[in-house]
């Protein structure tokens, strides 16, 4: 944006766009920008009463079945990342009880990658 944004173009962004800044580490990001869409396009209603949501469409879901699922989601991604943890530290055990390589090229081979990895992404090297 180079410096400060001019108010009458952010009132002249189209609607569900923005511009955002975050946070990282105590420092400010570059300013950047977002899209957002309606609720109506991803919660139609069924096509007259066939209960299946429109074209990619999320299901309805009652709110208390909603309120149900997100009082425990704090607990189970905590769960699931102590077992990848786990399951990353007894690998990590495994592999460092083995034989030295002989392949000089893995001697100097990094072990600081990180352990968890986004499910579509890269998985860290081994």
């Amino acid at each position: 944006m180079g410096g400060q944004a001019d108010p009458a173009a952010l009132t002249r962004l189209q609607r569900f766009h923005f511009i955002a800044q975050v946070t990282d580490r105590g420092e400010l990001s570059e300013p950047f920008a977002l899209e957002g869409i309606r609720v109506e396009d991803v919660a139609e209603l069924p096509a007259a009463g066939s209960g299946v949501p429109l074209g990619g469409a999320v299901a309805q879901t009652e709110a208390a079945e909603v309120t149900r699922h997100l009082e425990t989601l704090d607990e189970r991604i905590l769960a699931e990342l102590t077992k990848r943890r786990r399951e990353s530290a007894k690998t990590e055990r495994v592999a460092s009880e083995a034989p030295a390589s002989a392949n000089p090229d893995d001697q100097g081979a990094s072990t600081d990658q990180p352990t968890l990895w986004v499910p579509g992404g890269t998985r860290p090297k081994q």
